[in-house]
């Protein structure tokens, strides 16, 4: 059994690992942990605040999903993190076309490329 410390939790995980490294490809950018924690805290404009929200919101996902398997006692997988993220964007990007607030933004295209269950699986 690992030590579970905050940076195996969201980050240095083999599972959550490989799930950043896809998330990477998708933002087009190197995650730190860095991001993972502050975000880009200097930086204050449209694109950052939605990477950061796009970086929040899947930490909170890896976060329950981990702690959820722990409580009922249930193996911890790839394809389990895969599905959860999956069924949670397409929760949110329902919420905003259902709004319509983002319906045309970077943020729901964001969401929308996150949506794609086969590039997720290939992380």
């Amino acid at each position: 059994l690992v030590d579970e410390y905050i940076t195996h939790l969201l980050f240095e995980c083999n599972i959550v690992k490989n799930i950043w490294l896809k998330i990477e490809k998708i933002l087009c950018f190197r995650i730190t942990w860095k991001h993972i924690v502050l975000g880009f805290y200097d930086e204050n404009n449209s694109k950052t605040r939605k990477i950061n929200n796009v970086i929040s919101f899947l930490c909170y996902d890896i976060y329950k999903y981990k702690i959820k398997c722990r409580f009922d006692e249930k193996h911890l997988s790839k394809e389990g993190l895969i599905q959860k993220l999956k069924l949670s964007i397409l929760t949110q990007t329902d919420v905003l076309i259902y709004l319509k607030a983002y319906q045309n933004s970077k943020l729901y295209l964001m969401f929308e490329t996150f949506c794609n269950f086969d590039l997720l699986m290939h992380a």
